[in-house]
């Protein structure tokens, strides 16, 4: 079984998403539907016009897209060790990631593919151990107060060091 952080209707109510993702039943020489079409499909399973059969290809496209990316989600946590996210970080993980996954042609400078890009290497990061983890299992959200306040070095510049300039 896998788990999954949001639904097709999450993904497409985020946002200017549902015109984005709309733009994809083209890729599949169906009809383009609007936005609101594709809204109302993923949201109420309302269809209007003729354009169910492109709304459900559609809609199965952007489900597999959201389990290919929870599994991949799901594959680093399991490296973790017990960490716990939090649900809301976990859904936008899986949002982002699986937005990037239904473009297949994203260049670099894709804002799409680089959110993508980001929360693999953060999960990466905790998996790695290059995060710190608290005792309870949550990430330390900022490791950089914690990391300088421990295991700083000695302070080099203070006003006997910097006497005379």
């Amino acid at each position: 079984m896998n788990l999954t952080y949001c639904t097709a209707a999450d993904l497409v109510a985020h946002d200017n998403r549902a015109r984005l993702i709309s733009q994809l039943a083209a890729s599949d020489y169906g009809k383009v539907p609007s936005a609101d079409d594709v809204l109302n499909y993923f949201i109420h399973g309302t269809v209007t016009g003729d354009n169910e059969e492109s709304l459900q290809r559609l809609k199965a496209r952007v489900e597999q897209a959201i389990s290919n990316s929870a599994s991949e989600i799901n594959g680093l946590l399991s490296l973790c060790g017990g960490v716990a996210l939090p649900t809301e970080t976990l859904t936008t993980i899986n949002m982002d990631m699986a937005l990037a996954r239904l473009f297949e042609k994203l260049d670099d400078d894709s804002q799409i593919k680089r959110q993508a890009d980001r929360w693999v290497a953060w999960l990466d990061k905790i998996a790695t151990g290059k995060i710190p983890i608290n005792q309870d299992g949550a990430v330390v959200t900022n490791p950089l107060v914690t990391s300088a306040q421990t295991l700083g070095s000695d302070v080099l510049w203070n006003e006997d060091t910097l006497s005379g300039y």
